[in-house]
């Protein structure tokens, strides 16, 4: 063979193959016959020599890959039209390229998706309200891409049965929050009324204050026990934010199941809050259930005294000032307490002290210095007033001692 027929052009990939060989060194494609040596050619099955059958194109030639891209835009008529080849060895290292230039961009994607979430809120319209309707009712439709614009749809929320925006102020629409007692409606309409001001006003709950003042206008407020009802359900279901609060994991499941029971009509009727006035709440002297369950709760908690002996405490006025600092200072349990609450807790977590209720109110209601250490807030629940933590943080680092009296 002639030093210019020493290499063989391959069919395929051009590359030049030494003669000696029948297959390409780079793609493997048979380039010369194997029974004759006669040279191949491009999309030849046979030999022509011969008329042996070829492998190389079915068995070894590395398949193709054609890819396209079609740009078309309107502003300065720009168009673009790419076509490419790739053999499979070269479509790994090219992907990420491809993907980039062949999905469709960011706004492209999202008007898809946007154009899909309209397509299926469509599909279920008795959870949907039409707010702009064309012909017979039905939601108007995008005539240049013929999908249903995802504008002309709006979401109902549940929570909107039950309250509505008066002037961006929560009202709610019905009274009866489906509790069996005075302080599980308190807690349904608490969960229901915080989850209303995210819906509708799309802020969260800014303090309890507003809560209040809804439950007040609805004749529904236990202003004796609110405080101790928000301080409880607020730890258990809600979220404290930097601007007010929101429903937690927990507070979310709990509204899924009172807005089933709210729609269920065969669901039994709520407490009666009739049944129980706001006057004969201001005068009740027993503790309730639920505080004495939120009350147990705080006794396990611990309380550094340091250099207070408790054995001590002889005087209503004491004990009302040493149970207040604890629960509104020291552990921040509540920010204002009833008096008999403030006795349950004494009771509960020291043992050696025994006062007397009436012991204690005289000292808080009718002593000459009452409003020296203790102040009421519009609950007529206490707290106490700088000179009364002082006096208590006094005993507590030793500067001070308690002066022993029956009573103040």
């Amino acid at each position: 063979m002639d030093a210019e027929d020493s290499t063989i052009a391959c069919q395929y990939c051009k590359l030049q193959t030494p003669s000696e060989f029948n297959f390409c060194s780079k793609c493997y494609a048979q380039i010369k016959c194997v029974e004759c040596e006669t040279k191949t050619y491009l999309d030849v099955e046979i030999c022509l020599g011969c008329g042996k059958p070829l492998v190389g194109k079915n068995q070894f030639h590395k398949s193709s890959n054609i890819y396209t891209r079609h740009v078309k835009k309107e502003g300065d008529n720009y168009e673009e039209d790419i076509r490419f080849e790739l053999t499979d060895d070269s479509v790994g290292k090219i992907a990420p390229f491809i993907i980039g230039q062949t999905m469709p961009n960011e706004k492209t994607f999202k008007k898809s998706l946007l154009a899909d979430k309209s397509e299926r809120l469509q599909n279920d319209v008795s959870d949907y309200e039409d707010v702009t309707t064309g012909n017979e009712g039905k939601p108007n439709v995008d005539e240049e891409s013929s999908s249903p614009s995802i504008n002309t749809v709006k979401s109902k929320s549940p929570i909107t049965q039950f309250f509505k925006n008066d002037n961006g102020i929560i009202v709610a629409i019905e009274n009866d929050f489906k509790g069996k007692t005075w302080s599980e409606q308190q807690k349904n309409f608490i969960i229901l009324f915080t989850k209303a001001h995210i819906e509708i006003l799309k802020t969260p709950l800014p303090d309890r204050e507003v809560i209040r003042e809804a439950a007040k206008k609805l004749n529904i407020l236990d202003p004796n026990n609110f405080s101790t009802y928000f301080t409880k359900i607020s730890a258990q279901y809600m979220t404290k934010l930097s601007n007010g609060w929101e429903l937690n994991v927990k507070g979310n499941k709990e509204l899924d199941s009172l807005i089933k029971l709210m729609q269920d009509d065969n669901s039994p009727q709520g407490f009666t809050y009739a049944a129980r006035s706001n006057s004969g709440a201001t005068k009740k002297a027993r503790i309730s259930s639920d505080e004495k369950s939120a009350v147990d709760d705080w006794v396990n908690d611990d309380v550094n005294l340091k250099k207070l002996d408790v054995r001590n405490i002889r005087s209503g006025r004491d004990a009302a000032l040493l149970a207040l600092w604890i629960l509104t200072v020291n552990l921040k349990k509540v920010k204002a307490a009833p008096i008999y609450l403030l006795l349950y807790y004494l009771n509960k977590k020291f043992t050696t002290i025994s006062v007397t209720q009436a012991a204690v109110s005289k000292s808080i209601t009718l002593s000459k210095e009452a409003d020296k250490y203790f102040q009421k807030n519009n609950e007529g629940e206490y707290f106490l007033s700088p000179t009364g933590q002082k006096l208590v943080e006094e005993w507590v680092s030793g500067a001070k001692t308690i002066q022993n009296k029956d009573s103040d």
